[in-house]
């Protein structure tokens, strides 16, 4: 079939890949005219995300009960453990536990710490301490409750980094983390944001 141009502007007769490679760019496009359906399998990947974006959620949770025995002594939350494998070496990845904390007779100033083992059995690097997080007094069995510990980490690797939190108590006999051992008693969220 012959190509034709016609009186009103169209054109028939062009087989599909008729167009010379080159001749349609993306300035020839009219805006939006590509609609999802359209776009080749794998053709949006986390490197081509633009800065800002969310590449990677890890999203976990453990039952584990941990009670830290000594007075003024860091103590590892041995639930607390989480293992994340960055997309990109210049990444943020932000950090989030939640867990359940109770207190046996007024343990006082309360503090967390927040490591980085890099690589998993490797040194451990501390990112950051909050030494007087909270002040609990009086009664057996009492506080502080649900505590959110976050933080944002840029390891600067794409091999497994480790991460975990330390307990602190001045006063007192017992301070448990996720003392009935529940389902939810421990959450850890990691959010790899590409820079």
């Amino acid at each position: 079939m012959p190509v034709t141009i016609n009186g009103d502007g169209s054109i028939t007769g062009l087989s599909v890949g008729g167009l010379p490679d080159g001749s349609v760019d993306a300035d020839t496009l009219a805006s939006n005219a590509v609609t999802s359906a359209k776009l080749a399998s794998g053709a949006i990947t986390a490197s081509t995300l633009p800065a800002g974006s969310i590449v990677k959620y890890q999203h976990t949770t453990s039952t584990t009960r941990t009670n830290i025995t000594s007075t003024q002594s860091w103590t590892t939350f041995v639930g607390t453990t989480v293992d994340f494998t960055p997309t990109f070496s210049n990444s943020k990845l932000d950090l989030t536990w939640t867990f359940a904390l109770e207190a046996n007779q007024n343990v006082n100033g309360i503090g967390f710490r927040v490591y980085r083992q890099s690589p998993i059995g490797g040194s451990d690097t501390l990112l950051g301490e909050s030494y007087q997080h909270s002040h609990w007094g009086t009664g057996a069995w009492t506080g502080p409750g649900q505590i959110v510990l976050n933080w944002n980490d840029s390891p600067g690797v794409t091999t497994a980094v480790r991460y975990f939190v330390q307990g602190y108590r001045e006063t007192g006999n017992e301070l448990y983390i996720n003392f009935g051992q529940d389902a939810l008693g421990i959450c850890m969220k990691v959010m790899e944001i590409r820079q």
